[in-house]
């Protein structure tokens, strides 16, 4: 769901397509949080020691959000502006979610 929501500007950058694809993007994020914290909490080495591992999780969760708007920035100045920010981020979106998949498949 990601992925479409950040290809949907591309298919025709209107306000009206840019709000679909800002529900759409909150949704799949939403899903994708949901199942992120399950795949977390199975994984988890020791029960007595959850509480310290799940805020290292959650620093790694956070971590990105320092990290992506100076790779956004790089992105937007050296590869072709918005439209190859927008292709970059469905990317990205669409290797998670396989390696969600991949980490389902193994359990």
């Amino acid at each position: 769901m990601v992925t479409v929501s950040v290809a949907l500007p591309l298919v025709s950058p209107t306000w009206t397509q840019q709000l679909a694809a800002a529900v759409i993007g909150g949704v799949g994020f939403g899903a994708y949080l949901s199942v992120d914290q399950a795949l977390v909490t199975l994984v988890l080495p020791a029960a007595e020691d959850s509480g310290r591992d799940l805020g290292v999780f959650h620093i790694a969760l956070n971590a990105p959000q320092v990290v992506a708007p100076f790779g956004g920035s790089l992105v937007v100045a050296h590869l072709g502006g918005y439209p190859a920010l927008f292709v970059t981020g469905g990317l990205l979106a669409l290797v998670g979610a396989l390696m969600i998949l991949r980490v389902r498949s193994v359990r």
